[in-house]
């Protein structure tokens, strides 16, 4: 019989209650969630570096690299 048959790390599996960790752990995400979409709630899509890049080989007059780095789309 091997040694750690009927135990799971260091304990009785006997004693593990998986329904009540997988309740918990959607119960977590589910808050975690709500985090997430609280925090994100009203904010614009981040736009991806090549977009100013563009603006910036378009007009670099315009927009040059220094405004593309500060410019808040908000």
């Amino acid at each position: 019989m091997h040694r750690s048959r009927g135990h799971a790390a260091g304990g009785p599996t006997c004693l593990l209650d998986l329904r009540l960790m997988r309740s918990r752990a959607a119960e977590y995400a589910a808050w975690q969630w709500q985090q997430w979409h609280a925090t994100v709630s009203g904010t614009r899509d981040a736009q991806p570096w090549w977009v100013f890049l563009d603006r910036h080989r378009a007009d670099p007059t315009a927009w040059p690299v220094s405004r593309a780095q500060q410019v808040d789309l908000a």
